[in-house]
């Protein structure tokens, strides 16, 4: 026959093992000296400079895009746009709406 538990003594048991675990991790996580959260800084400091050193530079057309502008050969046209847009004034561009439609290749197609 099977042993009768106490549930709430084995929930009580469950809660603590679970809370140990917890401290466990709690201690490795928080509890370094200063010198070696220094040297883990470094190393991450480190590791930063190596990859943007590595780091290759974009064609122009994407190099826009990563900066969220349009694509250089249509940035004078959206600039136009956006502040007739902000103006309320729909003569920038004869209309908005047909202006972004023919606004040019998205960002990431090359362009040229």
């Amino acid at each position: 026959m099977a042993e009768i538990i106490n549930l709430r003594m084995a929930r009580k048991t469950r809660a603590r093992t679970a809370d140990k675990a917890q401290a466990e991790q709690n201690r490795a996580k928080h509890g370094r000296t200063k010198g070696e959260r220094l040297v883990t800084a470094a190393e991450v400091a480190r590791i930063d400079r190596v990859l943007d050193g590595a780091r290759r530079e974009r064609d122009g057309a994407n190099a826009a895009c990563e900066n969220g502008d349009a694509p250089p050969e249509n940035g004078d046209r959206a600039r136009q746009e956006a502040d007739a847009t902000r103006k309320g004034d729909t003569s920038a561009s004869g209309s908005i709406e047909a202006g972004l439609t023919s606004a040019g290749p998205p960002c990431g197609t090359g362009g040229n």
